[in-house]
């Protein structure tokens, strides 16, 4: 009898976890990326400067077998100070690159069993994957870092974003507390107990 209703329970829970007719096709439909918040403010300033997009990626310089295939770096700034930054970035890697990441994991990423990444300030570029199918997906705690690994081919691709810097706080333009001060010790010696009469 308990055997019968946990067996009864058990199929429940499957057919009640299964997806739906059409659900698994709505999820592999889901663009990659989400619409970005808004629009950016400030002036952009955009480079593909691969070996340099590559550095600010993966903290290291490419390695020998490291094929860069595409990278794009956008900054934006209010004319003085960055605001905002986005990089994405497509590559090739060298076995050490791979193995770095993936045993090393520098950036603390973790794998991640989302179809859909938040996107950074504005979309990815147009040859940046738009469906994970064929990707192992890892993410950024915060999930401004994303790195999709080949299923089948060897193959990364990476994108993160973030703020700028924040403007200084201005200088005083006169103390907040005024100390009067005619020096550090005082003028007359102290007492001398031993030629005291």
């Amino acid at each position: 009898m308990i055997l019968a209703a946990a067996t009864v329970a058990v199929v429940v829970m499957v057919i009640g976890l299964s997806p739906k007719p059409g659900q698994a096709d709505e999820a592999s439909a889901l663009p990659l990326f989400r619409a970005p918040k808004g629009a950016v403010e400030g002036k952009v300033k955009a480079t593909a400067d691969h070996e340099a997009i590559f550095k600010r990626a993966f903290w290291r310089r490419p390695a020998a077998g490291d094929r860069i295939l595409h990278a794009e770096l956008s900054e934006w700034s209010d004319g003085v100070d960055v605001s905002r930054w986005q990089w994405s970035i497509e590559v090739e890697p060298s076995p050490e690159l791979k193995r770095w990441l993936q045993e090393r994991n520098p950036f603390s990423l973790a794998a991640s069993d989302t179809r859909q990444l938040s996107a950074g300030a504005t979309a990815p570029p147009a040859w940046f994957p738009d469906s994970a199918e064929d990707y192992e997906i890892h993410r950024s705690a915060d999930g401004r870092m994303s790195l999709l690994v080949g299923k089948r081919r060897n193959v990364l691709f990476a994108t993160a974003s973030g703020f700028g810097f924040s403007h200084g706080v201005a200088e005083p333009v006169q103390p907040l507390v005024k100390i009067e001060s005619t020096g550090r010790l005082p003028l007359t010696s102290p007492p001398n107990p031993i030629a005291s009469p």
